[in-house]
């Protein structure tokens, strides 16, 4: 059983060595969404296509590329979620909580996978049901991703000392 070994990085942190790619341009993610959030894996992989595109980024997803996927570096989107509160007249929750995880993982030269998480990386949201609350979660990821791109293209970019 491989058990990761979790970094976490402080506010404003410099940028990270172990960030820098020779091929900074592409860039592997991985989804995993609970069946109780009120969107996809789909959707996700969506806004992560799109935050990449803008930080012009290609994205390897791999529920699309499994075989160009990289495992040596990643930025890997999970979310849990719960159905909160008693049921509406129309049989639907009257919100949900979500639990987010953002990070980086990539592999020491020890051999041992490391996870690294930034700021905004994880984080909890609640939101009623509906479209409006859906968006509010999924704003929640796109924003954690969009900074997460941020800290590598600013790695990959700035020279390091």
């Amino acid at each position: 059983m491989l058990c990761p070994a979790l970094l976490a990085t402080a506010a404003g942190a410099e940028p990270q060595p172990w960030m820098k790619r020779t091929d900074f341009e592409t860039l592997s993610f991985y989804v995993d969404i609970g069946d109780q959030c009120p969107f996809t894996a789909d959707e996700i992989e969506a806004v992560v296509k799109g935050e990449a595109l803008r930080a012009r980024i290609v994205p390897v997803i791999l529920g699309e590329s499994p075989e160009s996927f990289d495992w040596q570096f990643h930025m890997g989107i999970a979310a849990t979620c719960l159905r909160v509160g008693e049921k509406n007249w129309a049989g639907d929750p009257l919100g949900y909580a979500m639990s987010r995880d953002i990070h980086f993982g990539t592999f020491r030269t020890d051999g041992v996978f490391m996870l690294y998480q930034f700021p905004n990386g994880s984080g909890i949201a609640i939101a009623s049901a509906g479209m409006d609350g859906k968006d509010y979660l999924i704003d929640s990821i796109r924003e954690a991703v969009a900074d997460l791109l941020t800290h590598y293209l600013e790695a990959n970019l700035a020279p390091l000392d």
